[in-house]
C-alpha cells in the first residue's frame, strides 16, 4: 500500500532534493533514513514498476522506474546505491542530464570515487561514501543508521554534506585514501561476514550433537554480544579468552579429537588456533610448542 504522504504533493518534482538509484536493501534504508532526516525531498529509482515495488514507508510519487529530466534537474545530491558491478550501468543513466555542480555519490566499499570519473567530467562533484554497517533487509529503521563509522573518499566539495549527515546520525566520519578505503572495506568483510561464516561452522556443530531445545542462534547470540561490548572497551588483543589465550593444550586436543571423530571443521578450528598463536599481539606462552603438538596430533 502507498500510505506515507500519498497526497502530499502533486508530481515527481515536487521538493525533491535527492535521489537514490538503487531500491535494494542499502537504498531502501537510505530512503528512510533521507525521508527521516529531510521529509518530502527524497525520491528512490528501482527498476520494477511502481504497481511491484510498493511499501507502507512510500509516498506513491517518491518511487519509480525511470528518469526525466524534470526529475533530475533541481535535485542536489545522488546516491548511487547499487552493487559494485552495476556501477557502471548505473551511472550511464545519469549522463543524459546535465550535472554541473551536483553532488553524486556512489555507496561502494571498495572501490574509490574515480569510478564517477565520466560523471564528474560532466561537472558533478563526486565521492565513494560507505557506511560501516550492514543491511540484511529492506527499508530498515533511520536508527539503524546511528552511532556507526562512515567513510568518505572523493571531491571536496562534496564534504560539507557528508560531514552533515554523518552529524544527523551522531556517526564518525573518516577521510580516506583510496586504499585506505579499499582496507577498511576488507576489515569489515573479515568482521561482519567471515564471522558469520564462523557461527554458521558452530551451528553445525550443534544441530550435529543433536542440541535443540532452544534454538542455536539463540545459544550464540549472546556470545558475540558480549564480544562486541568488549570490543567497544578495547581492541581485540586485549579481550581474547579461551583455551588458546590460556595455553590448554589438553583442551584444544580434545575440541580437536572430538570434531575429527564427528567429522566436524577440524581443519578450520587448527587453522583458527594457528591465527591466534602465530599473532604475537596476543602474548601466548610457549605459541610455538603448542603449534607443534597440535599439528602432529591432528
Amino acid at each position: 500500500m502507498w500510505e506515507k504522504r500519498a497526497m502530499m504533493s502533486s508530481g515527481i518534482n515536487s521538493g525533491k532534493r535527492f535521489l537514490i538509484i538503487g531500491a535494494g536493501n542499502l537504498g531502501t534504508s537510505l530512503y528512510r533514513l533521507l525521508d527521516h532526516l529531510y521529509p518530502g525531498t527524497v525520491h528512490l529509482y528501482g527498476l520494477l514498476e511502481k504497481n511491484q515495488f510498493q511499501s507502507k514507508y512510500l509516498a506513491e510519487d517518491d518511487y519509480s522506474n525511470f528518469l526525466t529530466i524534470e526529475m533530475v534537474n533541481n535535485l542536489q545530491v545522488i546516491f548511487l546505491a547499487v552493487p559494485d558491478d552495476s556501477l557502471k550501468e548505473a551511472t550511464r543513466k545519469l549522463l543524459l542530464f546535465k550535472q554541473h555542480g551536483r553532488i553524486v555519490l556512489h555507496s561502494s566499499g571498495a572501490l574509490g570515487s574515480d569510478e564517477l570519473d565520466h560523471v564528474r567530467k560532466r561537472g558533478a562533484h563526486c565521492g565513494s561514501w560507505h557506511p560501516m554497517q550492514s543491511f540484511p533487509q529492506k527499508f530498515l529503521p533511520p536508527e539503524h543508521w546511528r552511532n556507526i563509522i562512515f567513510s568518505f573518499e572523493g571531491d571536496e566539495e562534496c564534504r560539507p554534506f557528508v560531514e552533515e549527515l554523518t552529524e544527523k546520525t551522531d556517526s564518525k566520519l573518516l577521510h580516506l585514501t583510496v586504499d585506505q578505503k579499499l582496507a577498511l572495506h576488507i576489515a569489515g568483510v573479515f568482521t561482519a561476514n567471515y564471522t558469520t561464516a564462523l557461527v554458521n561452522l558452530a551451528e553445525g556443530i550443534l544441530i550435529n550433537a543433536g542440541i535443540k531445545d532452544i534454538p542455536k542462534n539463540k545459544i550464540l547470540a549472546p556470545l558475540l554480544k558480549g564480544v562486541a561490548e568488549n570490543l567497544e572497551k578495547a581492541p581485540s588483543d586485549s579481550i581474547l579468552s579461551g583455551p588458546a589465550k590460556r595455553g590448554d593444550i589438553n583442551v584444544l586436543r580434545k575440541h580437536l579429537q572430538y570434531l575429527r571423530l564427528t567429522q566436524g571443521p577440524a581443519d578450520t578450528y587448527l587453522d583458527m588456533v594457528k591465527l591466534l598463536l602465530k599473532n604475537p599481539r596476543f602474548n601466548i606462552p610457549n605459541s610455538a610448542k603448542i603449534e607443534e603438538i597440535l599439528t602432529k596430533f591432528l
